[in-house]
């Protein structure tokens, strides 16, 4: 008896610890008759974002509605007539034909900012200088990121390079980048509010 409390117990843990591997960040846009709330899952071991395909989505707004609402993409939209400050979310996000859930989270806050986190990459001069990516980029430029309208005090950051990820560093030396010329993409991650926003750009070096 003791042994099956014990395979119980530890099967739990494992369950428990599984879930606790992501991280969701989540953003909210205000559209016609109701608001678009969507989810990224940011693995905490890799510190890469989960790709959202192949993986079911299950969506409970209490304010909304008790019932579920089911999809296969890491977006909802939900109706809504009025907008108050937040909303709680119930979510489950799991893989097909599995038996448990990859993360669940229940009473998650969502806020629904009258305005959205908002950002925009840049490039530093070596005189300081703050510049759009319009122009060839110089060796000794650095890429920042200018951030808008978000409510936490710590972000995260995910730079790719065309579609691969590339660093973690809030700023990105122009000398530190792979290739001469391509795209580029931030994703920052609001931690305290689970907020959300990126910009991408495309790029070429002198």
């Amino acid at each position: 008896m003791k042994n099956k409390i014990l395979i119980i117990t530890l099967f739990l843990i494992s369950i428990n610890v599984v879930l606790a591997e992501y991280i969701p960040y989540y953003s909210v846009k205000k559209s016609a008759g109701g608001i678009v709330v969507g989810v990224e899952l940011f693995d905490s071991k890799t510190k890469k974002a989960l790709k959202p395909t192949g993986l079911f989505y299950e969506w409970t707004l209490p304010d909304i509605s008790l019932e579920p609402k089911r999809t296969n993409i890491n977006v909802l939209f939900a109706p809504l007539t009025s907008f108050p400050q937040f909303l709680f979310l119930d979510l489950k996000v799991s893989k097909p034909l599995a038996t448990t859930s990859l993360f669940s989270a229940k009473k998650q806050k969502i806020f629904l900012a009258k305005t959205e986190p908002k950002v925009k990459i840049v490039r530093r001069t070596s005189k300081g200088m703050l510049l759009p990516l319009v122009d060839k980029l110089e060796e000794d430029d650095t890429l920042i990121v200018i951030t808008k309208n978000f409510s936490s005090k710590t972000l995260n950051y995910v730079w790719e390079l065309d579609d691969l990820y590339f660093s973690n560093e809030k700023e990105i030396p122009v000398k530190n980048l792979k290739k001469k010329s391509g795209i580029i993409k931030v994703r920052v991650f609001g931690v305290e509010a689970k907020e959300r926003a990126d910009d991408w750009q495309k790029f070429q070096i002198k």
